[in-house]
């Protein structure tokens, strides 16, 4: 089962191989504790393929994490409940853990 403790966090950040951070979040989203993320994860891929580089380098501060919130929300719109948003805040202050 995966969790949000089981993703990686910003400087272990990595998009290629098999332990790759989409990997993990999609499996966390299919079968685990993130479930009710299943309808948003497109928009939460699209969302954090725009702040790869800033994760990676340690740059992804607060400032950056509330543009990401504010790009899904506008991406998502009625379809994204509070506890999506919670849940995708957490996922982001994961990766901005060094």
């Amino acid at each position: 089962m995966g969790s949000i403790n089981d993703l990686q966090t910003g400087a272990n950040f990595t998009t290629v191989g098999l332990n790759n951070f989409y990997a993990k979040l999609r499996l966390a989203i299919q079968s685990g504790e993130l479930h009710n993320l299943k309808d948003n994860y497109s928009s939460i891929e699209s969302v954090l393929k725009n702040y790869e580089d800033a994760i990676r380098h340690g740059h992804f501060d607060r400032y950056a994490r509330k543009n990401a919130l504010e790009k899904l929300r506008h991406l998502e719109g009625d379809k994204l409940t509070r506890e999506d948003y919670n849940e995708f805040e957490k996922i982001l202050e994961r990766l901005s853990n060094k």
